[in-house]
């Protein structure tokens, strides 16, 4: 009897209470930018508690008790800067869970923060290596000079997903197209290509159609955009960008083709994919790319990218990876999603493409 009253009395002194957080997943911008969190404790003043700055993309702090069951939102400090959904609508009030542990708020974009827009079209391209036509999807930045001779592209696979969230397939797309007018990235054309849909796995698979695939792409597509699309003499110093299987159809490519791609971006790269395939391709290279080519990885730390850090560790310890020029960074509360590939999709581009003026 004395056992029970005493497990009573540890439960109302909340000795067996969890301490709970609460993760707020921001859209990477400028340095300069300040979040906040308002809500019914604080009269819904906008500016209400300061969370920190833009650095601090993936915000945690700790989830106060007078704080729970309440509702809340976050802004930049006015209503006219609050957080929106896909469609631009602010979003609806987000109510504290009193139990999780943890508790995660992804922010998709801010309203009233629409940049001015460049110019963006598509066009369907037949690949032979894969006996079918693609979408092609373009961006030029609204500050792009068609004067220079030679240029270059960011070429992004999953193509659906880059730059309308329509036609993504998850509903959120990348929000390529407003990273680069915020950074004032005048220099670099968008280029993105549709997956196959259910022929995705076998066209990103080295061993598969992706062998082919990355060698036109590199080849016969990039030069026809380069020289009849856009009348540049040349188009070198290309960046190719991928997610989860594609991350790693970004690395073959441009480990193949260092020439035409100087970098590569790999977002959630699961080293492990389909029986480890990309440790044979490093298995069967004969030589390394320059060390002025930089391939970037990366993997969160939430759902099915939290298991990603044992197969990464195998990875870097290959003697090919050890020899390249690389970057990469973990994100312990992104997940392996759209939403938030996008979001740290600008810090992604400071590191690559300013790679001079940020620290890495």
């Amino acid at each position: 009897m004395f056992f029970k009253y005493l497990f009573f009395l540890l439960i109302s002194l909340n000795v067996f209470s969890v301490e709970q957080s609460l993760i707020i997943n921001i859209p990477a911008g400028s340095s300069d930018e300040s979040f906040y969190i308002t809500g019914d404790f604080c009269d819904w003043k906008p500016d209400c508690l300061k969370l920190g700055s833009l650095n601090d993309f993936s915000i945690k702090i700790p989830l106060l008790n007078e704080w729970k069951g309440s509702k809340i939102k976050i802004t930049k400090g006015s209503w006219e800067l609050e957080a929106c959904d896909r469609n631009g609508q602010a979003l609806p009030d987000i109510k504290l869970n009193e139990y999780k542990s943890l508790q995660v708020i992804n922010i998709h974009s801010w309203c009233n923060s629409n940049l001015d827009q460049g110019e963006s079209f598509h066009f369907y391209y037949f690949f032979q290596s894969l006996k079918k036509y693609r979408r092609v999807n373009i961006y030029i930045p609204k500050d792009y000079s068609y004067d220079p001779i030679d240029s270059s592209f960011v070429l992004f696979l999953d193509g659906q997903n880059t730059f309308d969230a329509t036609r993504s397939a998850f509903g959120y797309e990348w929000r390529a197209d407003e990273a680069v007018e915020k950074l004032q990235l005048n220099s670099k054309i968008l280029v993105s290509i549709d997956n196959g849909g259910k022929y995705r796995t076998e066209e990103y698979h080295y061993f598969k159609k992706g062998k082919d695939f990355s060698r036109e792409i590199s080849n016969e597509f990039l030069k026809s955009l380069c020289e009849e699309f856009f009348l540049k003499s040349k188009c070198v110093g290309n960046i190719i960008v991928g997610s989860s299987l594609g991350a790693i159809f970004a690395f073959t490519t441009s480990f193949s083709y260092p020439e035409v791609f100087s970098k590569s971006i790999s977002l959630s790269f699961p080293a492990f994919a389909y029986d480890d395939f990309v440790f044979r391709f490093l298995d069967e290279q004969s030589g390394i790319p320059s060390n002025q080519n930089i391939f970037y990885f990366d993997f969160g730390g939430l759902g099915q990218d939290r298991n990603y850090g044992e197969h990464f560790k195998r990875f870097l310890n290959k003697t090919e990876v050890q020899k390249l020029n690389f970057i990469w960074n973990k994100f312990p509360y992104h997940g392996h999603n759209e939403l938030n590939w996008g979001q740290r999709l600008p810090f992604i581009f400071k590191q690559m493409i300013f790679k001079d003026l940020f620290s890495m």
